[in-house]
């Protein structure tokens, strides 16, 4: 690893919101974020988990807080209210972590008609990042993280099949979707400078005892097995665990390394390249206006509060 992760950031006082945070990857950056005095809301499926997951940092950290929101990403009406009620609930925040993710084995359609992968790695992102975005300007200087992948390196992503893919392919619809991811980060950048807000994509390396390894299933699961037997340039990063996943999106989201930056791709703790791809501002463009058509949002990003709660 290098550079400053942000390890002695006063976080006191500051909001931070981490989706996917009841464990993994997810649930080690909540604790870090505690861990600098940040209230998390930790944002999850699984009660048990989000609960045990608030308790412990309640109760290692009586200047910190935690608040558990139970969302089903793959849900638009569902993350729609969570940005509804993380308004409702709180009038700052800091901090957006787009962490959740998934790899699905065979072809799966959301109750929206999207394609499992996409919505549930792009199109929730998207939507909470939109619906939060009046609040991250009125808390500035604030960072919206992405979790990205590596694998984004092997993507091919076509516009006009992706929300449906009905030739599927697993690996090829993680890939597509974490392209998409470092596509957003890079378009939202441009479309939020001068705001305060900066946005990164964070690949966290390849982290096979994360849930997303383990819930794929057949070849998709062969492949997370097979990582730790390949070099990390076929990756695209880092084979390690949680702990060193999460002190790279930690890096993106309060390194002082980062400050006055914003649309970068980080990986081992520092800036570098992402792939020629995520470069084509036709692509990016062309991305956020078929994301905004899929959602029913405006095409560009919030000033206020797209939710009606203002």
């Amino acid at each position: 690893m290098t550079g400053d992760t942000g390890e002695d950031a006063d976080l006191a006082g500051s909001v931070a919101l981490v989706t996917g945070s009841t464990n993994g990857i997810g649930r080690e950056t909540a604790l870090r974020l505690a861990d600098r005095g940040a209230t998390v809301l930790v944002v999850g499926r699984d009660e048990a988990r989000g609960r045990e997951v608030v308790e412990r940092i309640r109760g290692a950290h009586p200047a910190a807080d935690a608040d558990l929101f139970l969302v089903d990403l793959a849900d638009q009406d569902a993350v729609r209210d969570l940005a509804r009620q993380v308004r409702n609930d709180y009038d700052r925040l800091d901090l957006l972590i787009n962490n959740a993710g998934t790899w699905q084995g065979t072809r799966r359609v959301t109750d929206d008609g999207i394609e499992f992968t996409f919505a549930v790695n792009h199109l929730a992102p998207f939507i909470l990042t939109n619906c939060l975005a009046p609040l991250l300007r009125e808390s500035a200087p604030a960072r919206a993280v992405t979790v990205t992948s590596g694998l984004h390196r092997s993507a091919d992503l076509d516009l006009e099949t992706v929300a449906e893919r009905p030739d599927y392919d697993g690996r090829q619809a993680y890939s597509d979707s974490k392209l998409a991811n470092v596509l957003f980060t890079y378009e939202l950048a441009h479309r939020l400078d001068g705001t305060g807000v900066s946005t990164f994509a964070a690949h966290p390396g390849a982290v096979p005892e994360t849930s997303l390894a383990r819930e794929a299933g057949g070849l998709s699961k062969l492949v997370w097995n097979a990582f730790a037997y390949l070099p990390d340039v076929l990756v695209g990063g880092v084979f390690g665990g949680v702990e060193d996943g999460a002190e790279t999106v930690c890096y993106a989201a309060t390194s002082p390394d980062l400050d006055g930056a914003t649309g970068e791709y980080v990986a081992d703790c520092e800036r570098t390249r992402s792939s020629d791809a995520s470069y084509d501002e036709e692509l990016q463009t062309g991305l956020w206006d078929l994301s905004a058509e899929l959602v029913g949002l405006p095409a560009e990003v919030p000033a206020v509060d797209p939710l009606g709660i203002e």
